[in-house]
């Protein structure tokens, strides 16, 4: 039986050299006139200040944008390890300064908007020799107008050794390859990419160059759409000269509007290049969810989607390994479907756990068949996923209210689910979404989920019927509207008390620490 091979994405990205030390940095603010040596003599152009922090090449100077909104009316050009920071507020004197209003990655205090005029907002011409970072923006209004790759990339084009991070890039567009981001390399991480259009690859399209892999980690992918033939909601990855690494991403709630069999509402691979792991994929459309015509797919959840996995080559490698593909249903809303597709022993499917059986000509072993139910208590003794906390609606949804109901639900698996310790083995996986180790059991858990005792456990004793689980550094609590809710470290002391709505708590300092629910209480683990 051949096995499943994720590359571990950091070692495929070993090949990026990073930038030396800087010796300086330039200043921008909205509005400003100075010559960019400091807050108080800033520059008032991004691209100007990058000009000038490229002049003196040894010198590997940075460029910090404070907040406000710039208008690009020409799309920002990136320099060689000349990296470009937003998100201050005007007064820092290192990047570790810049306040956030969350634990989210990019979500800072201070916001620096690059809003385009008619014109793409960042792009790259070239792969560069150095690490180059783009950190800390807000990027909206872009619509893939620039000098490179005209109509692709509505936001930004990036090839190898670019990295953006910490940024949000939201209601951009492009008639072609990607509504958000157009990549030929490079990475793209801890972002929050929403309500992008674009012809193919409604957020991200990524098509690498030869020696320039590409990575997509870590990321929120929500409410993009592709409207054109070629697909791919939230992504559309492709290429035969190097490799597309996603990871730990969250894509939910996006669109392929095209009628063709070949949609991928959330995903379309069209190469064996493709790899994806760690990954919730939930509520989205298509006339399929996921489109592979090669690839990898690693220890994902898929549920409650319009359009099932579809593996679309007879001759090109489909690896499917612990994955959980449950409440999918085709485009008439009602029919179940899991994974089906022309595909032959080339498509090989192992540990997987399936609403609706794996096709028999597939290369199959270990799979789970499931029932249409989330909990126990099937005819047929089949046990349900048991997920924490479910959506009630299959498919994308411009509902304010199901919206809501999709930001709030868990993926994660209660005590007793048929999906832990169900797995084989990916040494390249060795986290979960949530950084948890795998195995934490015996073997290593089905979905992007690994089960941690004490954590994702339904109360079905105590009368107040709560859901209490831990994710990070957030303690979730479900079901328990009005009720006293009081957390207390391993020495008694109180650490917080509230009355509870649906809502998570954070907590800075990892540990043991027990919650009390009305009359119940419980032990969590929260980690770092």
């Amino acid at each position: 039986m051949k096995k499943l091979l994720l590359i571990i994405m950091a070692v495929a990205f070993s090949y990026s050299a990073s930038a030396e030390s800087k010796n300086g940095i330039v200043y921008v603010k909205a509005g400003g006139t100075g010559a960019g040596t400091s807050w108080s003599d800033a520059k008032g152009d991004i691209q100007a200040a990058i000009n000038d922090a490229a002049a003196d090449f040894t010198a590997r100077k940075d460029v910090w944008v404070a907040s406000g909104e710039y208008s690009i009316s020409t799309a920002i050009l990136l320099a060689d390890s000349v990296n470009v920071y937003g998100g201050f507020a005007g007064t820092e004197s290192s990047v570790n300064d810049r306040v956030k209003s969350s634990s989210k990655a990019w979500d800072f205090a201070n916001t620096t908007i690059l809003k385009g005029n008619g014109q793409r907002l960042i792009e790259t011409k070239a792969v560069f020799d150095l690490e180059t970072i783009v950190d800390g923006f807000t990027m909206t209004g872009g619509n893939g107008t620039g000098s490179q790759l005209t109509n692709a990339g509505g936001a930004i084009v990036m090839r190898g050794n670019t990295t953006v991070k910490n940024c949000i890039i939201k209601g951009n567009t492009a008639t072609g390859n990607g509504g958000a981001v157009n990549m030929t390399g490079g990475t793209l991480k801890d972002s929050y990419i929403a309500e992008n259009t674009g012809g193919a690859g409604g957020a991200v399209y990524s098509n690498p160059a030869t020696s320039t892999p590409a990575l997509i980690y870590a990321c929120i992918i929500e409410k993009n759409l592709a409207n054109g033939t070629g697909g791919g909601g939230a992504i559309r990855a492709q290429g035969t000269a190097s490799q597309t690494y996603m990871g730990n991403l969250l894509i939910i709630n996006n669109q392929a509007k095209s009628t063709v069999l070949n949609a991928g509402g959330a995903l379309y691979f069209n190469s064996v290049n493709c790899h994806i792991s760690n990954s919730v994929i939930a509520n989205n459309s298509g006339s399929n969810v996921i489109y592979m015509n090669g690839g990898e797919m690693g220890n994902s959840t898929v549920v409650n989607n319009i359009g099932g996995i579809y593996c679309a080559s007879t001759t090109a490698a489909i690896n499917l390994g612990n994955n959980v593909v449950w409440g999918c249903v085709t485009t008439d809303g009602t029919t179940a479907t899991g994974i089906s597709g022309t595909g032959s022993a080339a498509c090989v499917v192992s540990n997987n756990a399936t609403y609706t059986s794996i096709p028999a000509a597939y290369t199959a072993s270990n799979n789970i068949t499931l029932p249409s139910n989330n909990t126990n208590g099937e005819t047929d003794g089949k046990m349900g996923p048991d997920f924490v906390k479910v959506t009630t609606f299959k498919g994308a949804t411009d509902d304010v209210a199901l919206i809501e109901e999709i930001h709030t639900a868990n993926w994660a698996l209660k005590t007793g689910s048929p999906l832990i310790d169900k797995g084989m083995t990916i040494a390249s996986i060795p986290d979960d979404i949530a950084g948890t180790t795998r195995p934490q059991g015996s073997a290593y858990d089905i979905g992007a989920y690994e089960y941690t005792a004490g954590t994702g456990i339904q109360n079905n004793t105590a009368d107040n019927g709560a859901i209490i689980y831990t994710e990070g550094k957030n303690v979730y609590i479900l079901n328990a509207n009005g009720i006293k809710v009081e957390i207390y470290n391993i020495t008694g002391q109180l650490v917080k008390s509230v009355i509870a709505g649906d809502q998570n708590l954070t907590i800075d300092q990892p540990g043991i620490y027990i919650v009390k629910c009305g009359n119940y209480a419980q032990k969590i683990q929260v980690a770092r």
